[in-house]
């Protein structure tokens, strides 16, 4: 492994949170891929535990109004105590609101779709999202309302392992199960 890909992990983190540290630095990548604005409206589509981190990423480093677009409301209570806020997909169709920036991090088809429902003309789209097969999508709306498209992936390690450190993102909670190494099967399934 060469040295560079090494990061070292500091004493005041536990074992748990280190265990985010590569999911949060794809979080940071939108930060580093997107200028965020002081002001901007800010939607990130999907409250699994990426958006989750996801979502704190972007408020830590971003001056911009956050709102988080969730499947389940079980999942807005690591919104609510950061002063977040959290809103049900389903009362997208209702509302007019359009945002600067909208991320999809749903790992869904249907993620795209609701996306560009919130994103405005001339905004930016960051898709975060990757499963198996196509995403019908409507691009003759990115083309006429000018939306720039970002693929974001991974990101930086020392970003993560700071934002954890300064504790700035929270992951507590985000530990659902536990399962020793001969229930790998049954943790897989």
């Amino acid at each position: 492994v060469p040295i560079v890909n090494i990061h070292p992990v500091p004493a005041s983190l536990s074992d748990d949170q280190a265990m985010f540290v590569e999911p949060l630095a794809a979080a940071c990548q939108i930060t580093q891929q997107v200028h965020f604005m002081s002001g901007d409206r800010v939607a990130v589509v999907g409250t699994g535990k990426l958006g989750i981190l996801i979502v704190q990423a972007i408020a830590a480093i971003g001056d911009c109004n956050v709102t988080a677009y969730g499947r389940r409301e079980a999942n807005f209570h690591h919104f609510k105590h950061r002063n977040i806020e959290a809103r049900l997909v389903d009362s997208i169709e209702a509302s007019e609101e359009k945002y600067d920036i909208v991320v999809d991090c749903t790992g869904n088809e249907h993620g795209f779709d609701t996306a560009l429902d919130l994103v405005k003309p001339r905004g930016k789209l960051v898709l975060k999202s990757t499963f198996a097969g196509k995403t019908p999508a409507n691009l003759t709306k990115v083309v006429v309302d000018e939306i720039s498209l970002i693929g974001s992936r991974c990101g930086p390690f020392a970003l993560a392992l700071k934002l954890l450190e300064n504790r700035r993102v929270s992951v507590e909670g985000l530990i659902t199960h536990r399962f020793t190494l001969a229930q790998a099967g049954e943790a897989i399934i």
